[in-house]
């Protein structure tokens, strides 16, 4: 059995299920024989969830699925890289000391 914990949102379409982790990847099971559950395959049905990965960079932030054949949309955003976030913050707090402590030179 699949170990389905953190999930956030589930959506049930008409012949598969979707349940979003609060890890932005998705576990999907059900009918596949069109390749709807994204798992790069047409096998015709997943009885147990299985594990999809967003593309690297990327994570799943929304699902929502039609109870019809209308199929599923899976929404997803970019996750920014740390160096890129933290370090202006870094370099802001390390020019707040200084200035504090009268190491920076105002003109």
């Amino acid at each position: 059995m699949a170990d389905l914990h953190d999930i956030v949102a589930v959506a049930a379409g008409y012949t598969s299920s979707y349940a979003l982790s609060a890890d932005g990847s998705l576990w999907v099971w059900g009918s596949n024989s069109f390749g709807e559950l994204g798992l790069n395959s047409t096998t015709f049905k997943f009885l147990t969830p299985q594990h999809l990965l967003p593309p690297p960079g990327y994570a799943f932030i929304s699902i929502a699925a039609a109870v019809n054949y209308g199929g599923t949309l899976a929404t997803l955003t970019t996750i920014p890289e740390p160096s890129s976030v933290c370090m202006p913050a870094i370099a802001a707090m390390g020019l707040l000391r200084r200035a504090r402590r009268g190491g920076v030179s105002r003109s």
